[in-house]
């Protein structure tokens, strides 16, 4: 969904250059010197510490100033693997992706490459190149229960959504359709969406990525609603039926069901206020205990980072305050009685 809105096919434009398009050989690799073996090592032992307390930037910085003295050395792909790393914990999926495809560069086939990049392409919505990268993972020696997992959690939202989008696949297919309207209107597609969540009957408004997960979801209830308690995310689909929400999947899933609700009202001649999407409306249903909420795929749960992610809170006695906002969850304290 996220390539939908933003109109591009990759994060740098060109699906064959995020690919790891071939280029012209380069130089023979050369061989590092004593002198450089050894600020290298201290860069990286500099690195290591600022990554293991979580300062993330620290270490990407520390890590590229010894890919740069490593120049063509071999030393430099496990580098590249680790800015890597620090990318898709911060959340800079569009780095990551640019960084394993480095990696892979030089060293084709990296199972840890492939699998970064899996994870950073799932998170900006390409879902078939994610399948590619973890597929070829799988079927060479690097495969894993984390890489079978994430294969599978892949063609199942492919599947979904090809379902949803009447048999073309996943965001791809989502893309397609949306080039099939005006120009303007594609360009006029938001980054975000508006939530609209009820509890105790006290509805409450936030704003969201369209690659929002459900671990932030769930963060974000209960900043929303201090002291809720548990709580368990539902949703009403378009069969009526109440749909309990589980995992970014399920999101996209609803999300899907939005946006052809969105295109059907462009087609249709409705005029578009503001470019917004219809909100995307949650039930919050409290329950006994915490054992009884769905616990978030490990692989969203969330993972401290040393940049905390940004959150706008703005007291309105009529409304919210929107704005586009790339971070994962992005909360405005307005309530709509």
């Amino acid at each position: 969904f996220f390539n939908l809105y933003t109109g591009l096919h990759t994060p740098d434009g060109s699906l064959t250059a995020m690919a790891g398009k071939k280029k012209a050989p380069s130089p023979a690799q050369t061989t590092v010197s004593p002198e450089v073996a050894a600020k290298v090592a201290e860069l990286k032992a500099a690195a290591d510490r600022a990554f293991l307390s979580k300062k993330y930037d620290q270490a990407c910085d520390a890590y590229e100033s010894a890919i740069k003295l490593l120049g063509d050395a071999p030393e430099k792909a496990e580098f590249q693997q680790r800015v890597a790393g620090c990318y898709l914990i911060e959340k800079r999926y569009k780095e990551a992706v640019k960084a394993c495809s480095a990696t892979l560069e030089t060293q084709p086939g990296s199972a840890a490459a492939l699998k970064t990049r899996a994870k950073a392409y799932e998170q900006l919505g390409f879902f078939k190149q994610a399948l590619a990268d973890v597929v070829s993972v799988n079927k060479a020696d690097g495969g894993s229960d984390e890489t079978r997992s994430l294969e599978a959690r892949l063609k199942d939202t492919m599947n979904a959504n090809r379902k949803t989008n009447g048999g073309s696949e996943g965001s791809e297919g989502m893309a397609s359709a949306a080039k099939e309207a005006p120009s303007k209107q594609r360009n006029s597609m938001p980054y975000t969406i508006n939530i609209l969540a009820t509890l105790d009957g006290q509805t409450r408004s936030m704003q969201a990525s369209l690659m929002v997960s459900y671990a932030d979801l769930l963060d974000a209830i209960q900043e929303k609603f201090p002291g809720c308690g548990p709580v368990v995310l539902k949703y009403t689909d378009k069969d009526g039926d109440a749909i309990t929400i589980t995992s970014r999947s399920d999101i996209q899933n609803y999300l899907a069901e939005i946006v052809t609700q969105y295109q059907r009202a462009q087609a249709g001649g409705v005029k578009n206020t503001g470019a917004q999407l219809p909100p995307m409306k949650l039930a919050c249903v409290k329950v006994g205990s915490h054992t009884e909420v769905p616990v978030p795929p490990a692989d969203e749960r969330p993972q401290t980072s040393g940049k905390a992610a940004q959150v706008s809170v703005e007291a309105t006695g009529h409304g919210c305050h929107e704005h586009a906002c790339m971070n994962a969850m992005c909360m405005h304290a307005c309530s709509h009685a």
